[in-house]
């Protein structure tokens, strides 16, 4: 039986399952921010972008491409290319959106790989309805990469940091979510169905163009196997 609870207690209850994004989110903004001034840029324009895009590795190439002069056009083909893969992820989670109403906007713009990763892997708590679960899962990621780049301003503005490995934070997060989940016990042949995509199209296509068709082979593995949905 689903029964709501306050906004806070809910909050208290899904934040714990949020966390290695959490960690991996601020790491990755915070170096995200002091890029976008290392190059001269505004200080206000990674936090216009990090709430407005919220794209991760799309808002670096929007960076470099503005830095460079690259007309809009380019950025535009830039950021579908990049973002691609977001359109499977969506396709696969219309039946668990269907139910979101208003808010189901809001869903699919939020939906970054880790939002992804832990609303297909993880349910709600008891008494909590999904669509309440969905909401808190994809704002409380949203607002952990938007207060990573605020603070990422205020230490950019404040210190001279070198940046030297930042941009290894999100393979970092990666694979931090994916030891959650094998501890918690997720199916290991998902995670080999996932892994076998990935070297097979790294084979054929090489380092910089696997991962979007190797996402689109798991995501629809994961529909045809009906596993885009939390399993009790």
């Amino acid at each position: 039986q689903v029964v709501e609870g306050s906004l806070m207690r809910d909050l208290a209850r899904v934040f714990p399952l949020t966390l290695p994004v959490m960690f991996g989110y601020v790491v990755l903004s915070i170096a995200y921010a002091l890029v976008v001034q290392s190059v001269g840029l505004p200080a206000y324009l990674p936090i216009v972008f990090s709430t407005l895009l919220f794209g991760g590795s799309m808002q670096f190439l929007a960076t470099n491409l503005l830095v460079a002069g690259s007309p809009i056009l380019t950025l535009f083909v830039a950021t579908l290319v990049i973002q691609s893969r977001h359109v499977a992820y969506g396709l696969s989670m219309v039946s668990a959106f269907k139910d979101a109403g208003k808010s189901r906007s809001y869903l699919a713009f939020s939906l970054t790989d880790e939002t992804y990763a832990l609303l297909t892997s993880t349910c709600p708590p008891q008494g909590m309805s999904r669509h309440r679960y969905q909401l808190l899962v994809a704002g409380l990621n949203h607002f952990y990469w938007v207060m990573g780049t605020i603070l990422g301003v205020i230490i950019g503005q404040t210190f001279e940091l070198p940046l030297a490995g930042a941009e290894f934070a999100l393979t970092a997060l990666f694979i931090v979510l994916l030891l959650e989940q094998i501890k918690k016990g997720a199916d290991s042949w998902l995670i080999l169905i996932g892994g076998a995509w990935g070297i097979i199209f790294l084979v054929l296509f090489g380092p910089e163009r696997m991962l979007f068709p190797a996402v689109i082979a798991t995501v629809l593995s994961l529909v045809l196997l009906g596993r885009t949905e939390c399993k009790k």
